[in-house]
């Protein structure tokens, strides 16, 4: 690849990084992100974060790594951005800082990371280093719920279920945790909520079920990377 073509390099280091048609070389891959990285190619600096991050070809080191990830994250690189906040959260390579890294989960979250937004929420509801805040929770929980994340599904049917800081809402309860658990199969809390609710408001939750998979169904979503440096699994 032409030095010139950062795009190229960086799509070597990925060959050479997942043995695509080539006996895999995590070594060689470093070498070419590096010169990707040189020209500030985005995709090169997070993957060399995460070389480090990860121990892939050199060893674990999560002071680089969240040097390299912070660069990618500084031009808007959605998962870089999330690894940042992972990375502050948990004091990886740097001193735990609980609002900076609600900063980048919300940096992240905003450009429609999930788990960016699911841990926004639970910053707030939590009031995690920050004022505990269960409408802005909410407003976190229901970005991640709409994208079919089942954990902000679920505990957005529980807020509502069980009018915590805010006002109950069976139907929409009923609605949130069923699709957290899947359509066909019924929660304990999900029979326990049918006991309070009205058939009017069970038919009003089901149409809310139809509505919600209808608006979803022809979303094909894009690839975030959520998993953390800290599980090696």
């Amino acid at each position: 690849a032409n030095k010139s073509n950062a795009e190229a390099q960086h799509l070597l280091g990925e060959i050479y990084e997942r043995g695509r048609g080539v006996p895999r070389n995590r070594e060689v891959a470093m070498q070419w992100y590096l010169q990707a990285a040189e020209q500030g190619n985005v995709k090169a600096l997070f993957d060399i974060g995460s070389m480090y991050c990860y121990g892939s070809g050199v060893p674990t080191d999560y002071t680089k790594a969240i040097e390299w990830y912070m660069e990618a994250a500084k031009q808007g690189d959605i998962n870089a951005q999330y690894r940042v906040g992972e990375m502050f959260s948990e004091g990886l390579g740097i001193l735990q800082d609980k609002e900076k890294a609600l900063k980048w989960y919300m940096s992240a979250g905003e450009q429609g990371h999930v788990i960016a937004q699911l841990n926004v929420a639970i910053i707030y509801i939590n009031g995690d280093g920050v004022h505990k805040d269960t409408v802005e929770a909410m407003k976190w929980f229901l970005k991640a719920a709409e994208q079919g994340e089942p954990n902000a599904q679920y505990l957005l049917g529980d807020l509502y279920s069980k009018g915590r800081d805010i006002p109950t809402n069976y139907p929409l309860a009923y609605m949130w945790l069923s699709l957290a658990g899947g359509i066909n199969g019924k929660s304990k809390e999900i029979k326990s909520l049918e006991k309070k609710m009205t058939p009017a408001q069970i038919k009003q939750a089901k149409l809310l079920i139809s509505e919600y998979l209808m608006n979803h169904q022809e979303e094909s979503g894009y690839s975030v990377q959520s998993r953390s440096c800290s599980r090696k699994n």
